[in-house]
């Protein structure tokens, strides 16, 4: 069987005062003393065109009405423009999954989908995306990831909730895209070609196997702790530094939140390139390391 929807619009919306969603009270309405099995439609194809999805919390949400370039509030997530074709649709109560072979959508935050693939997987505590493809105008991203969290609203604290464990095959990723769903990071805007493994929340994150490379010969590789990141002058790192190709005048060109530059010390200005490797434990301002520099 083939389900085609053109122009839909989905919203799941929590009212002022209320602790469950519009579909859940909806639901309570058909309520028997008979057994239930809950709701259950599937589709061998899925084909969505045109369409909008939107979640609203009106406990949670800052603001009544959203404008394009907003930043992204999770009590109000819509995404629009939406077109998908799936093979294998499955809802079975809060639990959808299907085989994503396109998939594109904007949300008003600014972040746009191309086009994505993969098998995937939402529930109330589960964000499963296998074997996926996704590609935005700045990012070509292939990882399997899995996001861990209690239920719907961790979305709204998503860099402190969603616990995520990634493993990233190699791929271009623009800080950008990560922005729009941190907005402390807003300002940001470098692309980075990286591969490894990450666990933790985005303010809590172990790295393994991690590579980045940056501009023409920059590059790092090695094992990470990095925490409190969307808090940059206080973030804390520990890092087994495996081997650093430092190339200082790309360096003075990364863009920081607010779209301030990295400050290069005079000193450094001067290696111009140089290899380290060693390790690194602490802040910004306040640290220990032993680290071995060539130049």
């Amino acid at each position: 069987k083939q389900l085609e929807l053109d122009g839909a619009k989905v919203t799941i919306r929590k009212y002022k005062g209320n602790d469950t969603v519009n579909i859940a009270r909806w639901a309570e309405n058909f309520k028997t003393d008979k057994p239930s099995t809950g709701f259950l439609l599937r589709a061998d194809r899925m084909v969505m065109t045109h369409s909008v999805f939107t979640y609203i919390d009106d406990n949670q949400r800052k603001k009544n009405v959203y404008k394009d370039g907003d930043d992204i509030d999770f009590a109000f997530f819509e995404i629009k423009d939406i077109n998908f074709y799936t093979k294998d649709f499955t809802i079975n109560k809060d639990d959808i999954s299907a085989q994503f072979t396109r998939m594109a959508f904007k949300q008003y935050g600014g972040f746009e989908m191309i086009n994505g693939s993969g098998n995937f997987r939402i529930n109330s505590h589960n964000l499963i995306f296998n074997n996926a493809a996704l590609v935005t105008p700045n990012s070509r991203l292939f990882v399997d990831l899995v996001f861990d969290y209690d239920n719907w609203s961790s979305y709204g604290s998503f860099v402190d909730s969603i616990r995520m464990d990634v493993d990233i095959s190699p791929s271009t990723l623009c800080i950008r895209d990560i922005a729009y769903f941190a907005s402390s990071l807003k300002g940001m805007d470098n692309s980075v070609v990286v591969t490894g493994k990450a666990k933790g929340t985005v303010n809590n994150a172990s790295l393994k196997n991690f590579y980045l490379h940056y501009g023409s010969t920059t590059s790092i590789s090695g094992d990470f702790v990095v925490q409190k990141i969307t808090d940059f002058k206080n973030a804390y790192f520990d890092l087994n530094i495996i081997n650093v190709n430092i190339n200082v005048p790309e360096l003075a060109l990364i863009t920081l939140p607010k779209g301030k530059k990295l400050k290069i010390p005079n000193l450094l200005t001067k290696l111009k390139n140089s290899q380290l490797n060693g390790f690194f434990i602490g802040g910004l301002t306040d640290f220990k390391t032993d680290l071995k520099v060539s130049t």
